[in-house]
């Protein structure tokens, strides 16, 4: 009877639920990876690197003067508004870009929340994702990678959520993810590998389900994509992104109609030779992007300093110097290095092979969404023979940290990390401590055993002894799992001390000479592939 009352009444031990826990620590993730952005954005000079061809793309379309580009034009017309807000000056250029790599760290805490439920997993996804040194160097600058990362975890959000839901609103969000899907790629070509990786989770569960059925169960949310209508997956995966995508490049043959030769348009402008000379300009600039990133003069192998092998991405062996200044006077140096956090980066590849290895022997759903969307996005580059940078990693290294962020996860006790709100398995175990230690006390004592005949005896002694009850729980639980909580300390100590070790070259701060040296790690590895400078 005891231990029935103790339980009933047993008050949680923090005041907020975990929908609030999640809320304040996002807010808190996103305003330190708003401020790393934002601060002094306009001192390093322009233009940096790539931003001799976004921004200023951005503002020939302001200025409706036809210009050519590698890249499809979604990105250019956002970094276009934020030059009409503020001006042709480095806020206008590069304000876009920080505000959307300011979000990344957000949307990668709901692609991991949505699919697993849990608030911390989620939030150790986010907050590894705001210590990398590459996501913030290039949200500083007008350059566009961050968009199609953004666009593409976006999809996974939505995506995820339509699975939770059913009806009319089911296909909002898979129309929503479509457009999303069709977004990443508008930004970049690239950012077809979060469409891929949809396509191959449909896949997954498909086969799962008509070659080994007894897996469905261990599918988690990924088995509802069983329940979609054959119009949905339609919608989500082929007409929403597709029609997206050609749809946003209309200002841009707008752009272009001028100067092209248009007479058959002039003379008999109606709306059947408008969608054909649409259709043939989408064609044509298409075909132009293609024969761009293919032409080896521009874009070979040797074309660039800092071209890198897709091999040594997961272990940052060859980052990009995007700015350098030596100072003569105080013979200090002013550098950017696009470079990603290192420790993060070895730990998070580490994951991906630990996952890998640990789906041999069991299958995880989450394990395998995280493998699948990490593939989806670093393989295909095998296939891909021209100049490579570092930045074309970042989408899979989203996935990576992910990896790394459930094994971070599964170190800690169980807690509340279920959608549901259900008490901690660690408290549960502290109640039932408590509970047997309050049982046998009474049974010793053989006097009062009214709790609160107790209380109105000597209120103060049973509170110190509920409270030395507790502390000794605590003791107990931490101490028989003193390896798992010193592993996750030594982790994150780790990475964000490197963060902090290395802010200096990712936000362009004035340091000596040797300092700048200090952080050159290449320099203490005799291989030749291995280069940071």
């Amino acid at each position: 009877m005891i231990a029935e009352n103790t339980i009933q009444t047993k008050q949680p031990r923090s005041p907020f639920n975990w929908d609030q826990r999640l809320l304040i620590g996002s807010l808190v993730i996103f305003a330190i990876a708003l401020g790393l952005r934002l601060w002094h954005l306009d001192t390093i000079e322009y233009p940096v690197f790539d931003e001799v061809y976004f921004p200023k793309h951005a503002e020939e379309y302001l200025t409706a003067t036809p210009f050519r580009d590698g890249h499809p034009p979604l990105a250019k017309y956002l970094i276009a508004v934020t030059i009409m807000a503020l001006g042709h000056n480095p806020w206008g250029y590069r304000l876009a870009s920080a505000i959307v790599g300011a979000i990344i760290p957000l949307l990668a805490i709901g692609v991991a929340y949505r699919f697993s439920g849990k608030w911390r997993l989620a939030l150790i996804t986010g907050a590894l994702t705001v210590t990398d040194g590459l996501f913030l160097v290039e949200s500083r600058f007008g350059l566009i990678n961050v968009f199609l990362v953004a666009f593409g975890l976006a999809a996974l959000v939505l995506s995820l959520a339509a699975l939770e839901r059913k009806g009319i609103t089911r296909t909002l969000y898979l129309t929503s993810a479509g457009i999303m899907l069709g977004a990443s790629a508008a930004a970049k070509w690239n950012g077809l590998g979060f469409w891929l990786m949809s396509l191959v989770l449909v896949a997954l569960v498909w086969v799962n389900s008509w070659l080994k059925p007894e897996l469905c169960q261990d599918l988690g949310i990924l088995d509802k994509i069983k329940t979609l209508d054959w119009w949905q997956y339609l919608l989500w995966l082929a007409i929403a992104p597709a029609l997206f995508y050609e749809l946003q490049w209309l200002p841009h043959i707008i752009l272009y109609a001028p100067t092209l030769d248009i007479a058959q348009l002039r003379d008999n402008p109606n709306i059947a030779n408008w969608l054909v000379y649409t259709w043939r300009s989408f064609v044509a600039f298409n075909q132009d992007i293609w024969d761009y990133n293919h032409n080896s003069a521009v874009m070979g192998m040797n074309s660039h300093p800092y071209c890198s092998s897709w091999l040594s991405w997961p272990i940052a062996s060859r980052p990009i110097g995007y700015y350098y200044h030596y100072v003569e006077e105080t013979k200090h140096v002013i550098d950017v290095h696009a470079i990603g956090n290192p420790v993060l980066w070895w730990f998070s590849t580490l994951a991906i092979i630990t996952l890998t290895a640990q789906g041999l022997r069991r299958f995880r759903a989450m394990d395998a969404y995280v493998l699948i969307g990490y593939s989806a996005n670093y393989l295909p580059w095998l296939l891909v023979s021209r100049c490579l940078f570092i930045y074309h990693y970042m989408s899979a290294a989203v996935f990576s940290f992910m990896a790394l962020a459930i094994l971070l996860d599964r170190l800690l006790p169980e807690g509340v990390s279920q959608k549901a709100g259900l008490a901690e398995s660690a408290e549960s175990a502290e109640l039932m401590i408590e509970t047997n230690i309050e049982t046998q006390t009474e049974q010793n004592a053989g006097e009062i055993t009214d709790p609160q005949l107790i209380d109105q005896k000597n209120p103060n002694k049973s509170n110190l002894m509920d409270l030395l009850l507790k502390l000794w729980a605590r003791v107990r639980n931490v101490r028989s799992q003193w390896w798992r909580y010193g592993a996750f300390a030594i982790i994150i100590l780790a990475v964000v001390g490197t963060q902090i070790f290395f802010m200096p070259i990712w936000l362009g701060i004035d340091i000596s000479f040797e300092a700048f040296y200090h952080r050159m790690w290449s320099r203490y590895v005799p291989l030749n592939w291995f280069n940071w400078i």
